[in-house]
């Protein structure tokens, strides 16, 4: 990220992901072919689930007052470091994606994993560098199984 002359706060970043995660995915049926049509429902519904947990865990982050503009950021190395926050010459801050294999499939889920990496780098600093299941057992607690086996695993 380049900040020549603004940082940004928490709460930008903040709405520059909710912003992201609700643009429509572009899915297409097309992409899919003659026999895709379980395929193509199977994620169109992780790119809904996706969606959910990545509200689920918004809050907690929100919650947390100790987390700061600079723990979301650093949290952008989640996902190889594919959507970045960048800044224009006008100084105005954007993300930017590198797609993997097929857009609509990842941009939520890498929202989710940027979160993710955030609540646990925030929440290992209770835990010994070896306690890994206790955390994992922690945001079980919070989350629900599924959401911990998503996106904490």
């Amino acid at each position: 990220m380049n900040t020549n002359e603004k940082t940004l706060t928490k709460s930008e970043i903040v709405t520059m992901l909710i912003d992201w995660v609700n643009q429509k995915p572009g899915l297409s049926f097309a992409d899919y072919g003659n026999d895709g049509r379980s395929a193509f429902f199977q994620d169109q519904r992780n790119i809904l689930q996706a969606k959910k947990d990545f509200f689920v865990m918004l809050k907690v982050v929100n919650r947390n007052d100790d987390i700061k503009a600079e723990d979301i950021i650093n949290g952008f190395s989640a996902y190889s470091g594919r959507l970045k926050v960048k800044q224009n010459s006008d100084n105005k801050f954007y993300l930017d994606y590198t797609t993997g294999q097929y857009f609509p499939t990842e941009y939520r889920a890498v929202s989710c994993a940027i979160l993710a990496r955030v609540l646990w780098n925030y929440f290992k600093t209770d835990y010994e560098s070896n306690e890994g299941e206790k955390i994992r057992e922690m945001f079980k607690n919070m989350f629900g199984v599924s959401i911990q086996k998503r996106w904490f695993n």
